[in-house]
């Protein structure tokens, strides 16, 4: 499916591109239709037509196809920038689960059920569309298939020596035309019209009725017509418009195009035709095709194997092209051939780029983690990362800045680097002091960061309107930046209704030596759920002091900026863990190297790890043992992944055999006897089960855990997942990161 998806939007890509071009080449040819020659016309039209067929690497950007792609890739590939959404729902499970949900708090949780909602949602749409796309294909092929063989066979039996005054009119026109090719004919009962068909054997099919016309002028004229279509290459042209349109059988202009594509090849077989004749003979030719025409009028019966059958209008237009024709107007001038050569040129180096479709499959790498001017190389690449001290954040941020060192401010109360791209983060520091503020900074425009952030924070569903306008602050000059976010109106499933909300954020903008910097100045006070933020409104006069008092970190005198630790407790992460230097440090707290799968498989990738106080742990007494807990997503739903040294419930499951699990729906412990399994020589212990919500939902979960090495394993299902036994066995075999 991850496939089909990709052809899909490479498809779509180089069709939105030719799209383009096909408008431009119609303009063209609207306003200069007086000035430019048939067969000019029917070249740049067949130029289009490959466009179609060729995926280059274009120069412009569309961003609806970067967003679309990008959010789906990150689901289809890598799904690290989304947090559990099944997480939320496991508050109430038994102690040993209770880090899990407590590593993040409330916040996070509501905003990244938004996130992997939206995403989902998106990645299921695209996967429909791309069914829809691929069945349309797969539909059209069928029938020009079928088409195919119905007319072989219909045609199989045709013998073609029957008719010899026939075959000496052929003959004749072949001469007059220059084709040497063996090109054989056969009168079919089922035909509405003369046709000339196959590539590499071609064969002119006649309908039966034609054998009553004795005028040899009207028969040259007809097999002058199918033979100069063979001559002129027309028959390819013809194939590439069916591949065309099977493949871009969703693009309108494609419709549109090809229909012209076909009228214009027809104007320049006649005119083809003229050229060889002579322009006397242009009357008599265009008697021919009126004469011709009214000859089939009441015949119904039309080749399978056209795409487009001719209308009167379009027979109207040749027989008018055919009045005004001169001798030479078939012939291509030294300024044809050069705009023909000029516009190949801007159609294939200006088209539509799909940055998306640039996809680096190795963001997850551990290696060359040597650059110094460059952000970090993640192995857990969340979109919003937490710390605990600058000087971690000024090793992993990608660029050198400064901070706010005003008297009037005290501490830090949280540190935070938001991830624009795989390139570009923006740091977000909470401040205290005599103000509460946000304090923001990054090598990108403020209005992109600002958004972005506010994307992260109050979640996908938000509309965000933004103003931009001039702002001074003594000789400060910047840019006061205004946000609005609605948050839509929301029904839960008891029925309660939650009002939509506007809250408007300003922030005063400026740029120092490279880097833009901005202070939220200020912000409606927000208490809970996921817009929760501190509140401010600072005066312009504090604002420019502390503008004007930024300073580097090793500079810094006034302010502390590391955030105070929470006490110990199995409810909050000791450390979370992004990149190798803090893999190392984990490593310290568990006393082991821990297993560490980055993916699974293409469906389940890690998408967040910490290090926490198990709920073995004696914290009154000082006895802490901790735990590793890393989380990945599923399409289904979430996996989390435990590695600890001590586990009573796994001691009990190997006693007992059966285990105890709190019941949300009756409020009551409920035992549930295990499995016991062997995989890599290792006892697992199994157990599923079924939990059921409040709103009628329900959802499947299981349980495997081993012993190995003296570490205690735990792999926990949640949410339906499928071929469980085979991923945890994954998880098993897997090994430390060197």
């Amino acid at each position: 499916m991850e496939i089909l998806e990709k052809i899909f939007l490479c498809t779509l890509q180089i069709s939105l591109s030719a799209s383009i071009s096909a408008l431009l080449i119609i303009l063209i040819l609207k306003l200069f239709n007086k000035y430019i020659g048939i067969r000019v016309k029917n070249i740049l039209l067949i130029l289009l037509l490959i466009r179609f067929l060729v995926p280059i690497t274009p120069d412009m950007n569309t961003n609806f196809l970067n967003t679309l792609y990008q959010k789906c890739e990150n689901t289809l590939n890598l799904s690290k920038s989304n947090t559990n959404l099944e997480l939320a729902k496991f508050d109430s499970e038994v102690s040993k689960k209770s880090i899990e949900n407590n590593i993040y708090n409330q916040k996070t949780q509501i905003e990244t059920e938004d996130k992997t909602q939206s995403t989902n949602k998106q990645n299921s749409i695209l996967k429909i569309i791309s069914c829809i796309w691929i069945i349309g294909v797969l539909i059209i092929d069928l029938i020009l298939f079928l088409s195919m063989l119905i007319f072989k066979r219909k045609t199989k039996h045709l013998e073609t020596d029957m008719y010899p005054e026939i075959q000496s009119v052929i003959d004749l026109c072949k001469d007059k035309a220059n084709i040497s090719s063996n090109i054989s004919f056969y009168v079919c009962d089922n035909l509405n019209s003369p046709c000339i068909l196959g590539i590499t054997k071609p064969k002119i099919y006649l309908p039966k009725h034609i054998l009553n016309i004795n005028d040899n002028n009207l028969l040259s004229h007809i097999f002058l017509h199918e033979l100069l279509h063979y001559k002129r290459k027309d028959l390819l042209c013809n194939f590439l418009s069916t591949i065309v349109f099977s493949i871009h059988w969703f693009n309108p202009i494609v419709w549109f195009l090809l229909n012209k594509i076909k009228l214009y090849r027809e104007y320049a077989c006649d005119a083809c035709v003229l050229e060889l004749l002579g322009e006397k003979e242009a009357t008599k030719y265009g008697m021919s095709l009126i004469n011709l025409s009214k000859m089939f009028l009441n015949k119904t019966n039309h080749s399978n194997l056209a795409i487009f059958f001719e209308t009167n209008n379009q027979m109207k237009g040749r027989i008018k092209m055919i009045k005004k024709f001169k001798t030479g107007s078939y012939r291509i001038s030294i300024m044809g051939i050069f705009g023909c050569v000029l516009i190949t040129i801007i159609m294939l180096t200006n088209s539509i780029n799909v940055n998306a479709l640039d996809i680096n499959t190795s963001k997850l790498s551990t290696e060359n983690n040597t650059e110094i001017n460059t952000p970090s190389k993640f192995i857990v690449d969340t979109p919003d990362k937490s710390f605990y001290d600058i000087e971690k954040v000024e090793k992993v941020a990608g660029f050198k800045f400064k901070l706010p060192d005003s008297p009037q401010l005290s501490r830090a109360s949280s540190l935070q680097l938001i991830k624009l791209s795989d390139q570009d983060n923006v740091l977000l520091i909470y401040l205290d002091g005599d103000n509460k503020f946000t304090f923001q900074v990054s090598e990108k425009d403020p209005l992109e960061y600002l958004k972005k952030i506010a994307t992260v924070k109050g979640g996908s569903k938000n509309y965000i309107e933004s103003k931009e306008e001039s702002m001074k602050l003594g000789d400060i000059d910047g840019f006061n930046v205004i946000l609005t976010q609605i948050s839509p109106s929301q029904t839960l499933k008891n029925g309660d209704v939650i009002p939509e909300r506007k809250d408007v954020d300003k922030y005063f903008a400026w740029k120092n030596e490279g880097l833009w910097y901005s202070i939220r100045y200020n912000s409606p006070l927000k208490n809970s759920g996921k817009n929760a933020n501190q509140g401010s409104n600072i005066s312009q006069d504090n604002i420019e002091t502390i503008a004007k008092s930024i300073v580097y970190p090793d500079e810094i005198k006034n302010v502390k900026y590391s955030v105070e630790k929470d006490a110990p407790s199995t409810e909050i992460a000791t450390m979370m863990i992004y990149d190798k230097e803090d893999l190392e440090s984990a490593k310290k707290y568990l006393g082991f190297n821990p297993k560490f799968p980055l993916k699974i498989n293409e469906d389940i990738t890690i998408n967040q790890s910490a290090v926490g106080i198990s709920d073995d742990s004696d914290i009154r007494n000082n006895n802490i043992s901790y735990e590793l807990i890393n989380i990945y997503l599923n399409k289904n739903g979430s996996i989390t992944f435990d590695q600890r040294k001590t586990s009573k419930e796994y001691e009990d499951m190997k006693k007992n055999g059966y285990t105890t699990i709190y019941d949300n729906e009756n409020n009551k412990n409920e035992q549930i006897k295990v499995q016991k399994l062997t995989i890599n020589n290792n006892d697992v212990f199994k157990y599923l089960y079924d939990e059921n919500y409040p709103d009628g939902t329900s959802v499947s979960n299981g349980e495997y855990l081993w012993k190995e090495n003296n570490i205690y394993y735990s792999v926990c299902f949640f949410g339906n997942t499928d071929n469980s036994d085979e991923i945890a066995k994954e998880f098993i075999t897997s090994n430390p990161i060197d």
